[in-house]
């Protein structure tokens, strides 16, 4: 974080590319398990098991932006973060 100039210094990185396949192919794999068996819906622990895939992929993008704000907020010279 460059706090002189209010900007970030973000290098290219596969996290955020492999997050972002993660919820793709998770979204696409329970779209086609409920059109093969409807009755998942109604599934307790399937529906429990994707709603806590989703809520980790949610919780690592969150702390991320959490660490960025960090350092905007500590005014830290220029560390540059390499991963998510």
């Amino acid at each position: 974080y460059y706090a002189g100039e209010a900007r970030f210094h973000l290098p290219g990185s596969g996290m955020p590319l492999l997050l972002i396949l993660g919820i793709f192919f998770t979204k696409y794999i329970v779209g086609v398990e409920l059109a093969l068996q409807p009755a998942l819906a109604r599934d307790t622990a399937f529906t429990l098991q994707v709603a806590a895939l989703y809520g980790l992929f949610n919780g690592v993008f969150l702390a991320r932006a959490t660490r960025l704000w960090r350092l905007t907020r500590s005014g830290a010279p220029t560390p540059v973060l390499a991963t998510a």
